[in-house]
């Protein structure tokens, strides 16, 4: 009885081992299937920032020509809106601040080349055009960590 047990661990072993012929990154025995799960749904929230990202002008027209109402109430409703968005904005940005500022420099260089790296990925700048000395001699850390 125990060797057969055995034998099957054994054979459950080795074919769990064995990439799958047609996706070589999963497994041909065990383990998550492709598909299986919970589909991947955006939350509201997320589709509703990326909406308001994408229709950011017509956002701000309408606070002015609710802060421009004859009504006065309607006015200092909207004016108090647009503060608060200004005022969560400014607090983002205190935020990122500090997070900055706490960073040590290698942090620093290293996030500085990966969005440099990203840009050049994407084309928008081209990153070989930089040397990896700058003109007064001093070493350029995104050039370094590019060549790693």
């Amino acid at each position: 009885m125990e060797q057969k047990d055995a034998k099957r661990s054994e054979l459950a072993k080795r074919l769990h081992s064995q990439p799958h012929p047609d996706d070589p990154t999963r497994r041909k025995f065990g383990g998550p299937q492709p598909g299986s799960g919970r589909p991947r749904v955006k939350r509201a929230s997320t589709r509703a920032a990326e909406a308001a990202a994408e229709n950011a002008q017509q956002i701000i027209d309408a606070f002015k020509r609710g802060v421009n109402s004859a009504d006065e109430r309607t006015a200092l409703m909207a004016a108090e809106k647009w503060l608060n968005v200004e005022r969560e904005e400014a607090g983002l940005q205190m935020d990122e601040q500090r997070l900055l500022e706490d960073m040590s420099r290698a942090d620093l260089i290293e996030m500085l080349a990966k969005g440099f790296a990203a840009l050049g990925d994407a084309g928008v700048i081209d990153v070989h055009a930089v040397d990896a000395q700058d003109e007064d001699d001093s070493v350029n850390p995104f050039m370094l960590l590019a060549d790693q």
